[in-house]
């Protein structure tokens, strides 16, 4: 997932930050009054606003967080900075846009690595991306959850570049990540991935290097983008953006009419979660192993399109910030909703590091910063292995303590292919640049 540095210009995108500032200046206001009240009373008032998530049978169960929980948590990720950088939401100095940029998901690798070892549930596994870009994260889940060495990033990414003069890398660097190592002695297994991506420049390659490939059977690339609504947008034609582009969404168009750049699109159909699974996937029953929204911004609106197929959803993640879509949503509200669908959401860091949101919530998260979100279904059954394993590494987390570390991905790139991974503590000043 993706860092977006946004160019204040004049004329209509002036007018898109001035409300997006005054919305985060505005919760900011009474936040800064709270800053320094002691935690304990805080912590304890939000403990006793939650209730506990109702489980089927067998499945653990999910308390609101304690009072020492939530003072834990607060020492972890801590209001001040977020506070403090709301004129700046694109700086991730807030504690968990820091926190969560480029989540490894680790806790999604164990439970599958498990379920490949224990050589059990051997179902048909079905992944969405919405946002699929690339593909590098949609092909290593492909590998991942089919167990089928066949599917490989590297073999993907020497194809996908093959001849591109214009490609961008990305911030999370996923094109030259590791992929899933795949456990000895695992049954492959069938598994599709349906890698949704409305920009011309991405999916067309896609399509090219699947079929390349002969990865088409099992990965399918649908040129549509997803909303609300069923409807239609306009994207940049192919020649307009560079192949990997991480800043073009549904309103790109349009704020390129309005600023007057002459810019070429072209129509791409929208449609509903709902609906698209009614025809990528000609049923209403099948579980969805794995659903991946980045839309840039308009996630809380393709979430709000799924009623029908979130009770579906095994395991979600989602992007917050503060573009689009977000400017009049926040994310309790989406918090709860996916609660009452029988959702868990966490912040997902790396190197195991994940903080409940669910029944835990600290009013600053509705502070409008980029970062990432995962979110288990605690009412399947199937989900179970995941649900354990992330309340696990929740725990974990909180047993860090003051100790606890982040990983930052933000530090120099070596040759363009690598990360220089830095181990950084959380202190009370490490917002200060």
């Amino acid at each position: 997932m993706m860092l977006f540095y946004m160019i204040i210009l004049l004329g209509p995108f002036s007018l898109l930050y001035h409300v997006i500032l005054t919305q985060n200046m505005e919760f900011s206001f009474s936040m800064k009054q709270k800053c320094e009240t002691a935690t304990a009373t805080a912590t304890a008032t939000a403990t006793a606003t939650t209730t506990t998530l109702e489980l089927e049978d067998d499945l653990p169960v999910l308390s609101a967080c304690s009072a020492e929980q939530m003072s834990t948590i607060l020492h972890q990720l801590p209001k001040r900075c977020c506070v403090e950088k709301v004129p700046w939401p694109w700086s991730s100095k807030c504690s968990f846009s820091f926190a969560t940029q480029c989540p490894d998901s680790i806790w999604l690798r164990n439970a599958i690595t498990e379920r490949h070892k224990s050589q059990q549930n051997n179902d048909d596994s079905i992944s969405i991306y919405v946002g699929c870009n690339k593909g590098m994260d949609a092909i290593n889940t492909l590998r991942m959850t089919s167990g089928n060495e066949t599917y490989d990033k590297v073999a993907w990414r020497n194809h996908l570049f093959a001849k591109q003069e214009k490609i961008h890398e990305g911030h999370c660097n996923q094109t030259y990540e590791p992929q899933f190592e795949i456990p000895s002695h695992t049954n492959v297994k069938k598994a599709v991935v349906h890698c949704v991506e409305p920009l011309p420049a991405n999916s067309q390659q896609l399509i090219k290097t699947a079929k390349a490939l002969k990865y088409d059977e099992y990965f399918h690339v649908h040129q549509v983008a997803m909303s609300s609504k069923n409807g239609i947008a306009y994207f940049p034609e192919a020649n307009e953006s560079k192949l990997g582009s991480e800043q073009v969404s549904i309103e790109s168009c349009n704020h390129a009419k309005l600023s007057g750049s002459g810019m070429k699109c072209q129509k791409v159909p929208i449609y509903t979660l709902d609906s698209f699974t009614q025809y990528a996937l000609n049923d209403d029953s099948s579980m969805i192993d794995f659903l991946s929204i980045d839309t840039e911004g308009f996630d809380p609106q393709v979430l709000k399109g799924a009623s029908k197929t979130l009770p579906r959803v095994k395991y979600l993640e989602f992007e917050y910030n503060w573009k689009e879509g977000w400017t009049d949503i926040t994310l309790s509200s989406v918090i709860e909703d996916l609660k009452q669908n029988g959702f868990a959401c966490y912040w997902a860091g790396v190197d195991s590091n994940i903080w409940r949101i669910t029944d835990c919530w600290h009013d600053h998260y509705d502070l409008k910063y980029w970062s990432n979100v995962a979110c288990v279904n605690t009412r399947e059954q199937s989900a179970k292995s995941l649900v354990q394993i992330m309340e696990r590494m929740f725990h974990q987390t909180l047993k860090y303590g003051k100790e606890i570390k982040y990983n930052n991905w933000s530090t120099e790139q070596t040759g363009g292919k690598t990360h220089q991974r830095k181990r950084l503590p959380l202190h009370t000043d490490y917002c200060v640049n």
